[in-house]
């Protein structure tokens, strides 16, 4: 059995309760059950990412259906830095 990105997507956003910054609502939801939040990012991925950008390389959402790209984005299923499993969170949300 294979799944497509199409396929899946609809499932990962039915999901998500995102609050990044910036999140294009073509690959994320705001009213699922999983909170996705960004995190710290130091000086070092912030230089890195300019670095990225001075050569021209794309840099993109890895929910996004491109495959060639880079991204160094640090986001965690968290909520106010606290840490959560993914299966914790689907579990405790709909009270499995």
């Amino acid at each position: 059995m294979r799944w497509s990105y199409e396929e899946v997507l609809p499932y990962y956003k039915k999901s998500e309760r995102t609050r990044l910054q910036n999140a294009n609502c073509r690959y994320h939801n705001t009213n699922g059950y999983l909170d996705v939040e960004d995190v710290y990012q130091s000086a070092l991925v912030e230089a890195f990412i300019d670095g990225g950008n001075e050569l021209g390389l794309p840099y993109r959402d890895y929910n996004t259906p491109h495959l060639i790209f880079w991204c160094i984005d640090n986001r965690s299923n968290c909520k106010e830095w606290t840490q959560c499993k993914s299966g914790q969170c689907l579990f405790v949300a709909n009270k499995i």
